[in-house]
């Protein structure tokens, strides 16, 4: 704690020092008052600024993905078509959608080959090509992680 002192007027100080004195303290206190808030409002803004930006690189992130569906692609591939980082993309698509670029892919592969089996146009190794997958034990073994069930067993549900 600062120490208290009292401050004493001077026998000769002029007519109306002390009310320049409280009205520049007065001065002074709005000016550091009105600067706190112009610096909480700023930050508050550039916040609201990344959110928004945030919110528009996942969206066009998700747009890229569902665009490219049936592409092989790779994170830089996502990345660069947005002009970030692939760090940058991992981060901001966790942050706005909760999961990861590649879970989001599959996850959209996956509700694709589903409607695909349901159309019965195609067997499975056509599917998981049309998809971009190489392997049809992969996608095999992603559409069960995904759905609980084999592509096979998927395809007999839907026939009944």
């Amino acid at each position: 704690d600062p120490p208290y002192v009292e401050l004493m007027k001077k026998k000769n100080a002029p007519f109306g020092s002390e009310q320049v004195i409280r009205l520049q303290l007065e001065l002074l206190l709005i000016y550091i008052s009105r600067r706190n808030k112009s610096v909480l409002t700023a930050t508050r803004e550039l916040a609201s600024n990344n959110i928004r930006q945030h919110e528009h690189l996942a969206a066009e992130a998700k747009q890229y993905l569902q665009n490219h569906i049936n592409d092989k692609i790779s994170l830089s591939q996502v990345a660069s078509s947005l002009g970030i980082s692939v760090s940058l993309l991992k981060r901001v698509f966790r942050e706005q959608t909760d999961t990861s670029v590649i879970s989001y892919l599959t996850g959209l592969r996956i509700t694709e080959a589903k409607r695909m089996i349901r159309n019965h146009n195609l067997n499975f190794t056509q599917i998981s090509e049309a998809l971009g997958y190489d392997n049809i034990h992969y996608f095999s073994a992603q559409f069960k992680k995904q759905t609980g069930m084999t592509p096979t067993e998927y395809s007999r549900s839907v026939r009944k």
